[in-house]
């Protein structure tokens, strides 16, 4: 697998929205959780497929962006993968994926995976961003103001 060329230009990065934006648009990004991606093991849905045919018609170019936590729950994770209950601050109680858990990484590694076979060819491709911390940032030891998940995480809980 080589490495693509980057591709130099004005994307748009605005979760779930196309833009055309004229001559100087280059593309957009797609924001979607695991689960929204993959939501039965090894099986990708068609919401990417979908979102590159309205990019491609345009002759734009695209990034994913996939994110695996979701703030104050698990939202963004399939129903199969290991994950944690975790007291929020209030008292609340959420869950938080199990980073630690060998299935949860496995599982993550064939999504990976499966993502690649799939979209490796793609020449309008950019890049593919898998943002494991909360709300999806690449930073997950970010606390959470309403969470206080920090607390978990220094805990040694996650990681």
């Amino acid at each position: 697998m080589d490495k693509k060329p980057i591709t130099p230009g004005l994307f748009y990065f605005h979760n779930h929205t196309h833009y055309d934006g004229g001559a100087q648009m280059t593309g957009s990004q797609l924001t979607l959780t695991w689960a929204q991606c993959e939501p039965y093991k090894e099986q990708l849905s068609t919401a990417i497929d979908d979102w590159v045919e309205v990019e491609r018609a345009r002759g734009h170019s695209w990034v994913l962006r996939v994110d695996v936590h979701q703030n104050r729950g698990a939202r963004s994770l399939p129903g199969w993968v290991p994950r944690l209950q975790l007291k929020l601050t209030n008292g609340r109680m959420v869950e938080a994926p199990d980073y630690r858990n060998p299935e949860l990484q496995r599982h993550l590694a064939e999504f990976v995976r499966v993502l690649g076979e799939r979209y490796d060819d793609a020449p309008d491709l950019v890049m593919v961003q898998i943002g494991l911390g909360l709300y999806g940032e690449t930073h997950p030891e970010r606390d959470d103001s309403e969470g206080g998940l920090l607390t978990q995480y220094a805990g040694g809980l996650l990681f």
